[in-house]
């Protein structure tokens, strides 16, 4: 989500888009917006991600989180790719 979103405000407005600029950070800047791996997903990854996003969910969670509407304990994370509801820790 946030090599999305940086890639949106660089003015990146399709997934391929939004991939390629990806590709050209290096890991420094990766690291900065929190990938480690060195590397962003792969194109498939990027395809289940925008089409598993609950969009109503992510507005509502975030503009609560923005009015600061929650407890800042409670929300370490947004969890929007499911991993949570496998059983998968992070």
């Amino acid at each position: 989500m946030t090599i999305a979103l940086a890639a949106m405000l660089a003015g990146r407005r399709s997934q391929l888009a939004i991939i390629r600029w990806g590709r050209k950070l290096n890991a420094e800047t990766l690291a900065t917006l929190g990938i480690r791996r060195g590397r962003i997903p792969c194109p498939s990854v990027w395809c289940e991600f925008w089409a598993g996003l609950k969009v109503d969910v992510l507005e509502k969670l975030l503009g609560q989180w923005v009015l600061g509407e929650t407890d800042r304990d409670e929300l370490t994370h947004i969890a929007i790719d499911g991993k949570r509801l496998r059983g998968s820790p992070g």
